[in-house]
């Protein structure tokens, strides 16, 4: 993992890659784009106070593969994380170990509780959590991209 800063967020939001990155096959995707206009472009107000976006960055060869960052509830001491990794890297194992380490991060920080959620049929994403020590907490029904949602809710106490 590796902090985004808003420098290079801002060249991927415009499309430009950042200079001294190098990318794998596929990045940045679409959620990548949207996390750079979250972090830095026009929807910086959607987010909840403490967006903190890293890069997911391949060890062997310094390769960003992805991102994943979490938000936060400050008066709960709970982080709420999200990821996404691009398509060529899918299935290796690389967010799984970004997650742990993200999990780490937080709790060295303080969080009492880190949070994760997928929709209910996302079965890669749900073992991402799983893998990471996360623990399923419930299952709710919401409006994603204009449709009702089955989600479940992951979580880890420190």
């Amino acid at each position: 993992m590796r902090l985004i800063t808003p420098d290079e967020a801002r060249e991927i939001h415009a499309n430009r890659a950042p200079v001294g990155l190098n990318f794998a096959p596929g990045y940045p995707t679409p959620g990548a784009r949207e996390v750079m206009d979250l972090y830095v472009g026009e929807r910086t107000g959607e987010v909840p106070p403490g967006f903190t976006p890293f890069f997911m960055v391949q060890k062997s060869d310094g390769v960003v593969i992805g991102e994943i960052g979490y938000t936060t509830a400050e008066e709960q001491m709970v982080a709420t994380a999200g990821y996404g990794v691009t398509p060529s890297c899918e299935g290796q194992g690389f967010t799984t170990e970004a997650m742990t380490g993200l999990i780490q991060h937080c709790f060295a920080l303080g969080f009492g509780t880190v949070r994760a959620d997928t929709t209910a049929d996302h079965i890669a994403s749900r073992r991402v959590m799983e893998k990471s020590g996360m623990t399923f907490l419930e299952q709710i029904e919401r409006e994603e991209d204009g449709a009702l949602a089955t989600i479940v809710v992951y979580a880890i106490d420190a």
